[in-house]
Parts: C-alpha cells; structure tokens; sequence
C-alpha cells in the first residue's frame, strides 16, 4: 500500500511538473500566437503599401509614356518644320534668283541709265546673296547641332551643294551680263 501511495505521491508530483510545463507552454504560445498577430499585421500593411507603391508605380510608367509619346509627336513636328523651312529658303532663293536673271535679261537692250539701274540691282542681289549666304551658315550650325540620329542630313546637304553649284553658275552669269553691259556701253560710245 506504501508503494500504492508512494506511486500516486510520484504520480502527483509528476502531474504538477507537467501542470508547470504546461502554464509555460501555454504562456509561450499566447506570447508566440501574439506576436504571430502584430506579424500578420505588419505584413498585411506592407502588402497595402506595395499595392498602392506598384498602383503609384504603374500611373508613373503610363504617364511617362504618355510623356514619350508627345515628345516624340513634337520632335517629328519640329524635323517637319525644318524640313518645310529648308524647302521654303530654296524656293524662295530659286525665285529670287530666277527673277533678278530674267530682269537683268530684259534690262539689258536698255540705254546707259539702264545700265545704272542693273548695276544697282546687281548690288543688291549680291547683298540678298550675301545675306541668304548667312541665313544657310546659321542654318547649318543649328543642323550641327541637332544629333546625328535624329536626323538625316544628307539630302540637306545635297541641296545646299545644289543651291551653292547654282549660286555659283549665277554668279558667273552675272559677270558675263556686266561683261556684255560693259561692250554695250563702249560700243554706244564709239
């Protein structure tokens, strides 16, 4: 019987260890389980803070393209632009050209105040000359700047060559015409 009561001391004390061990479980879960909680709630808020930073994220990368696009549609209206204003120049100068030619033409049947009033003309298709000289310089130097990727300058330039080949052909058509003004003025005095 003292083993039977032995037993149940040894039983009892067991069941107290275990009572013990088991408020320390239990205690340590309710920490743990805790803490799980303030865990989850860290974690949803970070999870709210990507969705809205990859929300923010997206609108950023749709207005950035947005913002590609129409500097992209500015630039192809400024490579347009320069196209039209190149063209213009040239057509103006061909004109210019054109016209003064045909009027130097036609003034030179004319006595020696015709002469006069050509020389004069001549002087001031010179100064155009010079003038639309400076206008392509500074044209050019713009085009220097531009980046070669963005721009194909070799038609430009191929026009330039053209328009300096024909200032040139112009110019030596000029002197023949203030050559022949020239005999004509001699040839009326003799």
């Amino acid at each position: 019987m003292l083993s039977g009561i032995r037993g149940m001391i040894n039983l009892r004390e067991d069941v107290d260890i275990l009572n013990t061990n088991f408020m320390v479980n239990k205690k340590l879960v309710e920490e743990l389980a805790l803490e799980y909680k303030e865990e989850i709630t860290k974690l949803k808020e970070i999870k709210q803070y990507q969705t809205e930073f990859l929300a923010d994220f997206k609108n950023n990368v749709l207005t950035l393209h947005q913002v590609k696009q129409a500097m992209e549609r500015e630039l192809e209206g400024l490579r347009t632009i320069k196209f039209d204003v190149q063209r213009e120049m040239l057509k103006r100068f061909e004109k210019e050209i054109n016209d003064l030619f045909n009027s130097f033409k036609k003034e030179l049947t004319l006595d020696k105040e015709a002469y006069a009033r050509v020389k004069q003309q001549i002087e001031a298709a010179a100064q155009n000359l010079f003038i639309l000289h400076g206008e392509v310089a500074k044209l050019m130097d713009v085009s220097r700047r531009i980046k070669k990727e963005d721009f194909e300058l070799v038609q430009h330039q191929e026009m330039l060559l053209k328009a300096d080949h024909h200032k040139v052909e112009l110019m030596k058509k000029i002197d023949e015409l203030e050559t022949i003004c020239a005999r004509l003025k001699r040839g009326g005095q003799h």
